[in-house]
């Protein structure tokens, strides 16, 4: 089992920020049609120097996900990032209780 973590940052570079509504489109539109399960965390992180609102996406699975990375690189795309962080954990034990 893995534990698939993507740092979605809000910040558009020279445009503001991604607000509710951008972002509800986004999960509506790219993360729901590729994932059918997820948890959605809010943050706040610094990137370069500089804070930013921060929207967490969670996802284990049973084997590595593409479609994490294609989420990733279409955020990235839709909202001008310089970069999506993808961190991947391996669960060593897990269990649904």
């Amino acid at each position: 089992m893995f534990t698939t973590t993507v740092y979605l940052g809000a910040d558009i570079p020279d445009a503001g920020e991604v607000n509710a509504a951008m972002f509800s489109d986004f999960l509506k539109n790219t993360v729901q049609e590729l994932l059918t399960g997820f948890t959605l965390t809010d943050g706040y992180g610094c990137w370069n120097g500089n804070y930013e609102k921060v929207r967490i996406l969670t996802v284990i699975s049973k084997e590595l996900l593409d479609e994490v990375l294609t989420i990733a690189e279409e955020y990235k795309k839709q909202f001008r990032q310089e970069c999506v962080l993808v961190n991947v954990l391996e669960n060593h034990a897990f269990s649904l209780v």
